[in-house]
């Protein structure tokens, strides 16, 4: 969110602007994202905002792609890519009940900022076995988030061996940041 050109126009010509040195905070809520923002107080004359107007920088993903790997009982810092996307199969290994397959994820151009950890929710991991049948992960962490890239791990609830599956990655093949212009009509004040 860009705090710089956010005014709110009061009927009575009064422009409110929001209190300089604050954060922004947002609360992902579907799709839809919450956030609170503190702006200087009109005075008892204002009895309507006409005008709320702003900037707001969105990310959007672009076409997703899938990559994959096989021979997961032995391949270490195996890369793969498509478009920006660039995933790397670290490793598999047993971690008691299920297996752990590590993942580091990187997109050209782009370091792994907020941005880049929102783009990792839209993510999806299997595992198909030799005769096409899926297997979907029991779960998914992230393992680190630095400059260059964001580590991700996947659980997989399989009894025998990872001998004859394949590692299916699927994520958007890059991401574009846009700035959108935007304005609102008219609302009463207390």
């Amino acid at each position: 969110y860009e705090l710089e050109g956010l005014e709110l126009k009061c009927a009575n010509g009064e422009i409110l602007r929001p209190k300089k040195d604050q954060g922004t905070d947002f609360t992902p809520s579907g799709s839809q994202l919450i956030s609170i923002l503190n702006f200087d107080r009109p005075s008892r004359s204002a009895k309507e905002i006409v005008e709320w107007r702003g900037r707001l920088m969105c990310v959007v993903p672009g076409k997703p792609v899938a990559l994959s790997f096989k021979d997961l009982d032995t391949i270490r810092n195996e890369p793969s890519s498509n478009g920006d996307l660039e995933v790397t199969l670290e490793r598999s290994r047993k971690n008691r009940d299920v297996y752990e397959i590590r993942v580091g994820v990187s997109l050209r151009g782009q370091q792994a900022s907020d941005s880049m950890q929102g783009w990792t929710s839209m993510v999806d991991a299997y595992l198909e076995d030799e005769q096409g049948n899926r297997v979907q992960h029991a779960g998914w962490s992230t393992t680190r988030s630095t400059d260059q890239d964001v580590g991700l791990a996947f659980l997989f609830e399989v009894d025998e061996s990872l001998a004859g599956y394949r590692f299916v990655f699927i994520a958007p093949q890059s991401i574009m940041q846009q700035s959108v212009e935007y304005s609102f009509g008219v609302f009463a004040l207390p």
